[in-house]
């Protein structure tokens, strides 16, 4: 079967790759120079603060410095707080006394430091030298084990305890400890840290060895891989780990707070329509955006996905093996549409061997959350009557009045002021967002098969997301489906095929005329002392131009708007020598989009219903239908060859090519009024 499948895929992959010719109609050769910011030691600055908390020090230094700062909840939200007075300090100093005052550790990877609080430090101790009357001295000299020499700055603490020291510009060090049984802690940023039991040993030499972890990591940069290690530039990279930890259907929303210096705010929590917006470089002037048919992506960054650009609103989270974020010179390489940085997305490969089946769901629940009270009847007419009182008017609600408010007496009266307009004043209290609103809930179920021969592997995968929105009676959903096909093939040891095929499918549905947002403010805004319902219960009640959200919510018709993509990419590579690389690439990705859009119009009465009020979202003679259709074909072929070569400790990369991609987006939209009977859309 193993083969079979294999076969099929190969032969799919070549009729695919034969309707591909790749053209070069415009030459556009990529070069991109590495530049080199300053270093924690070349990096100088001043700090006057005084009982200042750690994130406002953190804001201050990433003022004074190019150098950005990332921390968890746990010290964003720390209370404890700091006096310094460094002048004209290195950076690297300037970490060191954090370290020693607040019990952080450092890593900084590019231009972000990440703080955090070092667990080998009782931070609920007050810094100071703790006097027993058996304190031991213990000196010694901290060394790099690459060359043998000091190693200024680094961290002696004694473990468990706030007690400790840095060594000088030599890697000397002498600290003060209760008793010869405690552990040192040594630590310094880049290397890894040791701890070394004391023993009652009066002089403790330690070297200490550079942490190749981070270095040695690949990276995926502009049209290639690098290691860590080989990075000048920015550049920042999550794996396929961060994305599988949380139960989300949406990869921007995986990202959020992950990635040091990319900014996702999410205007909405509706399903399928969050609204993200995605910044890397700050607020720029650029007009247009990278996302294909966004028209408000003006400061998105370009998103590549497997080489191509695309758009991640629909992609499968579960199909990411690493995403990686170009920020300065690295990401010039893809021209000016590189302005707002680039973010490289690659998708996962088969592994050689026999099959692999994994499955994996989640299910969860969704609730809104940071909305603000609403005022009860009872509070309203206290209110109303204050603003009388300050209007120079008498109250409205009398004492009678506010108690029978108060014991939510069921039957009103004609309205003390507008009563000879129809209003009636109602006694009862309506909560119109716990009438209107309910938990949300979503599932997803993701199934993946991977495996492969000799000269090939394959990675095949489905998906399935449903949500559901926070609108009780309406339609505010989202359904998803994904299909995903990568299939890699080895002509010989030195021609390989890369063939990736993507179907993704996406429905979302929301209340017609209004959508959810409207019927939110609807509700929101909702008076608490207006009734749902008639006298009967049978009709929707609203009086002095107010609408009613539930009748909104359980009469407004459905809006569809349906997304589809067909994603093509096919790579081919020829390596002629060990060093030298030709990679050929094309790709067609389509995407259509259709929108229905309809206004329906239902009847609110008055109280006795003796009479229709006023209609909801359209009048009888106003009902609207639209509809809109979208049509986007992105083609992308480019060839580049490429030259690496090591000598020694040297390394050369070179790279020459050119691309050339066309764009086609039609688009039509129709729409209909004055329907003479409803339903007829």
């Amino acid at each position: 079967m193993q083969n079979t499948v294999a076969k099929l895929l190969k032969f799919m992959s070549l009729q695919c790759l034969i309707v591909f010719v790749i053209q070069v109609l415009s030459m556009q050769f990529l070069i991109a120079a590495d530049t080199h910011g300053q270093g924690l030691k070349d990096t100088r600055l001043s700090l006057d603060v005084h009982n200042k908390r750690l994130v406002e020090i953190f804001r201050l230094i990433e003022k004074e410095t190019d150098y950005v700062f990332a921390f968890p909840d746990e010290v964003r939200n720390s209370k404890k707080r700091l006096s310094l007075n460094l002048k004209n300090e290195t950076l690297e100093q300037v970490l060191i006394t954090l370290r020693t005052e607040a019990g952080l550790k450092f890593k900084v990877i590019d231009y972000t430091i990440t703080a955090a609080f070092d667990d080998t430090i009782n931070r609920n101790e007050p810094a100071r030298v703790e006097d027993n009357g058996q304190e031991v001295i213990i000196s010694g000299t901290v060394t790099d084990q690459e060359d043998g020499s000091g190693i200024p700055g680094v961290n002696v603490i004694v473990k468990g305890t706030s007690i400790g020291t840095t060594t000088d510009a030599n890697g000397y060090y002498s600290i003060s400890v209760p008793d010869g049984n405690v552990v040192l802690v040594f630590s310094f940023i880049g290397y890894a840290t040791q701890e070394i039991a004391v023993n009652n040993a009066s002089t403790i030499n330690v070297v200490l060895v550079r942490d190749v972890q981070q270095l040695d990591e690949v990276v995926v940069v502009g049209y290639g891989e690098k290691t860590r290690a080989n990075l000048s530039g920015a550049v920042a990279s999550v794996g396929s780990d961060v994305l599988e930890s949380r139960p989300i259907t949406d990869t921007r929303s995986a990202l959020q707070g992950v990635i040091p210096g990319l900014y996702i705010q999410r205007g909405s929590g509706q399903p399928g329509a969050e609204g993200f917006n995605l910044n890397v470089r700050g607020i720029s002037s650029t007009n247009g955006g990278n996302d294909l048919m966004q028209e408000d992506s003006g400061n998105s960054p370009l998103v590549l996905i497997d080489g191509m650009p695309g758009n991640m609103d629909l992609l499968n989270p579960a199909d990411i093996e690493s995403i990686s974020v170009l920020k300065d010179a690295s990401a010039s390489i893809y021209g000016a549409r590189a302005a707002n940085g680039v973010i490289l997305i690659t998708t996962k490969a088969g592994k050689k061997g026999a099959p692999q089946i994994t499955y994996s769901t989640n299910v969860a629940i969704t609730k809104l959350d940071g909305m603000m009270d609403t005022p009860t009847h009872y509070q309203m007419a206290i209110m109303d009557n204050e603003a009388n009182i300050h209007n120079g008017a008498a109250p409205m609600y009398t004492p009678e009045l506010l108690e029978r408010v108060r014991m939510g007496d069921p039957n009103p009266i004609p309205h003390p002021v507008y009563g000879s307009s129809g209003w009636m004043l109602f006694f009862t209290n309506t909560d119109w967002r716990e009438a209107v609103f309910e938990n949300g809930f979503q599932q997803k179920h993701s199934i993946n098969i991977s495996g492969g021969g000799e000269n090939s592997s394959y990675y095949l995968s489905g998906s399935y997301y449903d949500q559901h929105g926070v609108i009780r009676y309406a339609d505010d959903n989202n359904k998803r489906y994904n299909l995903r096909m990568n299939y890699d093939y080895d002509f010989s040891k030195r021609i390989r095929l890369e063939t990736k095929i993507a179907f993704e499918n996406q429905r979302r549905t929301d209340i017609g005329g209004v959508g959810s947002l409207g019927l939110m403010y609807e509700t929101i805004f909702g008076m608490p002392n207006h009734p749902i319902y008639t006298q009967s219960g049978e009709r929707y009640f609203a009086q002095g131009g107010w609408g009613n959200a539930v009748a909104q919510a359980k009469e407004g018709e459905t809006a569809t708007f349906d997304t589809r993509n067909v994603n093509t990419n096919f790579k081919l590579i020829t390596r002629f020598t060990e060093d030298l690389t030709l990679n050929l690439q094309a790709g067609v990705n389509y995407r259509w989009g259709n929108s229905v859009d309809i206004a329906n119009s239902f009847p609110l009465y008055t109280w006795d219903e003796s009479a229709i009020a006023y209609y909801s979202i359209a009048n009888p003679d106003q009902t609207w239908v639209s509809r809109r259709n979208e049509d986007n074909v992105y083609r992308n072929f480019t060839g580049y060859l490429q030259y690496k070569k090591i000598f020694g400790k040297h390394e050369v990369d070179l790279m020459a090519g050119a691309s050339h991609e066309e764009n086609d987006y039609d688009w039509t939209s129709a729409g209909r009024t004055n329907f003479i009977t409803p339903g007829l859309w």
